[in-house]
């Protein structure tokens, strides 16, 4: 679990309160994602608010199977049951994360056919070539609307 918000001390209290600290990686805030994600087996998203998350699309090019609350801009990116999972942030939303997170680590064909299909659903949308050139493509257009194109 990287990153250090307020809740990270409950969150890491709990983990020694239940003895489970072997099972967790808390490094805190990190520079460089991609080490950690290129170990993980697969990443849950929980946030009650989001644009599309920059960790999804990391995590998705390195082949890593997503669960994510079905907030924000996510679902643009994540379609359930081809390159991830949405869990509609309701009462349940824990029980629901829970048995899709047990059903992908249970079920090796349910987990390759994801991880199989998250690299290939972000590109070339979301590569950095293609969003570069959507930037200088808006750039562009704002320089040319107020008439300063050099």
């Amino acid at each position: 679990m990287a990153g250090d918000g307020k809740l990270y001390p409950d969150v890491k209290q709990k983990i020694d309160d239940l003895g489970i600290q072997d099972h967790f990686v808390l490094p805190g805030m990190l520079d460089d994602i991609s080490e950690l994600l290129s170990d993980t087996y697969l990443l849950l998203i929980v946030s009650g608010k989001e644009g599309i998350p920059l960790v999804m699309l990391e995590a998705m090019a390195l082949q890593v199977p997503v669960i994510t609350t079905d907030v924000g801009g996510i679902k643009e990116v994540l379609k359930e049951g081809i390159n991830g999972h949405l869990v509609k942030l309701d009462d349940q939303f824990k029980d629901h994360f829970v048995r899709k997170a047990l059903n992908l680590l249970e079920n090796r064909h349910d987990y390759t056919k994801l991880a199989e299909h998250t690299r290939p659903s972000i590109y070339p949308e979301y590569s950095l070539a293609h969003m570069g050139r959507q930037y200088a493509q808006e750039f562009e257009s704002l320089l040319k609307s107020n008439g300063k194109l050099v």
